[in-house]
């Protein structure tokens, strides 16, 4: 398995938590979105998004964005389970997943970042 991360992101970092916990051997693969990899032909052909992560199984699928991935882990490797099973304890623990994945990481993206100082010019003082 190879995970393309990089190393700043906490998407990727998310994965490899999970990779970790779980005890499953990989390969990380660096992807430097600083300077546009994400944007490579041949990144691209793996993630048609140009995001990081990409995890690439054994099988030559690729899988992107990091719930997604996190979940075909716990499916695929079902030993040290990531979520609760029963309710009402998976519900809560998705809501936290969810209120970081969703509500707080898309503000702190280095996507949105650049759009705010480049397209609109805001600055750190606005």
């Amino acid at each position: 398995m190879k995970l393309y991360s990089f190393f700043n992101s906490s998407a990727s970092y998310r994965v490899r938590i999970a990779l970790a916990l779980k005890g499953i051997d990989y390969q990380t693969v660096g992807v430097n979105i600083r300077i546009g990899q994400q944007n490579a032909l041949a990144y691209r052909r793996m993630n048609p998004v140009g995001l990081v992560p990409t995890l690439v199984t054994d099988d030559g699928e690729s899988l992107g964005q990091s719930l997604a991935i996190v979940d075909w882990l716990d499916r695929h490797f079902p030993q040290t389970p990531l979520l609760p099973t029963s309710d009402p304890a998976r519900s809560q623990a998705l809501e936290i997943v969810y209120a970081i994945a969703c509500d707080i990481h898309p503000i702190n993206n280095m996507r949105v970042l650049r759009y705010l100082t480049d397209e609109l010019k805001v600055s750190e003082e606005d």
